[in-house]
């Protein structure tokens, strides 16, 4: 007998950009498929001078890797990390990635959970407690993000324990703030992770890269021999043109801001569902149903979404999808919620 499938899955888990992959950057591909048969390394060595030239760093502070995932896997390999240090509540990403390689998360509070900047004191006073730090920027979950006074002190103690600490910024790009890149020179244990997975809408054409000191980067390259023509030609061109492609964030922006409203508008009758906009590109919404009643309820309807159960309640993440999606996964909440609020 055969397995039935669902025709249609609504998939929430995701960061993926609703707009999808920008139109320039299909163009751009498009053209460039005549060139496949060659090596092309000018498209290479043209991304790289363009990261340089935006970012103010040398070529020696890159890392190239096959999406974010693949560069943290690196990381976790050379520097043979047992246990790591992650803001709760813990994105499943970092969940599988752990169960993975065997490495155990020591899971830390960073601060009251509706707090829009991250509190890393208790990070500074039990920094010893695993050989790793993740620090994401904005946090997946709740959208914290790190101040700009917090660098400093990312810098210092990294410095002061030895301790590495990838800043993944996989999500940053959804946000009006701009990455605090130069900080990488006053620490060798400090790393930046940026993706185009996520926010340009590439992740069928996995690339990412680390932005670290020389002395850091150097380790890594030295350990794994990785190399900057490991990543196909066509990931170079698609990568450059979405960076330089500055009317594609503001169409971004306008869409999520727009299908927000939307979202809470429809939602706000609805007494047992409270909405949190983390500012990011996902809503956190706080709801008053039973953990396994709501992980069904969902499944039913053929939803994929990630519920997180925390001591200040059960939460939704939910990323903004195409509208007809939003709309689908607003109506199915509210058939859930709607029983509970007879």
């Amino acid at each position: 007998m055969k397995t039935q499938y669902p025709h249609k899955i609504y998939d929430f888990i995701h960061d993926i950009n609703p707009l999808g992959t920008a139109t320039k950057v299909k163009n751009r591909i498009r053209k460039a498929i005549k060139n496949l048969n060659s090596y092309n390394d000018l498209a290479c060595k043209q991304f790289l001078n363009y990261l340089q030239k935006t970012n103010n760093i040398t070529e020696s502070e890159i890392l190239i890797g096959h999406g974010s995932t693949d560069l943290l896997k690196k990381i976790l390999k050379v520097s043979k990390t047992k246990k790591v240090l992650i803001p709760f509540p813990i994105h499943n990403r970092y969940n599988i990635l752990a169960e993975k390689w065997g490495i155990e998360i020591i899971p830390f509070s960073a601060g009251v959970f509706f707090d829009k900047v991250y509190n890393l004191e208790w990070l500074k006073k039990n920094c010893d407690k695993a050989e790793l730090i993740i620090l994401p920027n904005p946090h997946n979950v709740t959208g914290k993000i790190i101040d700009k006074d917090q660098w400093d002190e990312l810098v210092w103690f990294s410095k002061e324990k030895k301790k590495i600490i990838i800043v993944d910024e996989s999500l940053l790009d959804y946000l009006d703030i701009a990455s605090e890149i130069n900080k990488i020179r006053s620490s060798d244990y400090l790393l930046i992770l940026r993706t185009f997975s996520t926010f340009y809408g590439l992740a069928g054409m996995p690339f990412g890269y680390l932005i670290g000191s020389k002395y850091i980067i150097s380790y890594i390259q030295s350990d794994l021999g990785c190399d900057f023509y490991s990543v196909p030609y066509l990931a170079y061109i698609a990568s450059k043109t979405a960076l330089k492609d500055k009317h594609f964030k503001k169409r971004t922006m306008e869409f999520i801001k727009k299908e927000k409203a939307y979202i809470v508008e429809r939602l706000k009758s609805c007494g047992s569902i409270n909405v949190i906009d983390t500012g990011c590109n996902f809503l956190l919404l706080k709801v008053c149903l039973d953990d396994i009643e709501l992980k069904d309820g969902l499944k039913k309807r053929n939803v994929l979404v990630d519920v997180y159960n925390t001591q200040e309640g059960l939460f939704i993440r939910f990323p903004i999808q195409k509208h007809k999606y939003n709309a689908y996964f607003v109506k199915t909440l509210k058939s859930l919620t709607d029983k509970k609020d007879v």
